[in-house]
């Protein structure tokens, strides 16, 4: 279920060119965050585009 949340997220960071998706509150335990290309930036995880 998580990942289909962060695909909808990321869908819409793509749809509405963001260049940055940050979440806070409960940290990556499971690493589902990690393995979606999120980066640990303390206290919070970001993704950031490559352009």
């Amino acid at each position: 279920m998580l990942e289909s949340i962060l695909d909808a997220i990321e869908q819409y960071r793509v749809e509405h060119e963001l260049f940055t998706i940050i979440v806070a509150g409960n940290i990556d335990e499971t690493g589902v965050f990690e393995r979606a290309g999120y980066d640990m930036q303390y206290p919070l995880l970001a993704r950031t585009s490559k352009r």
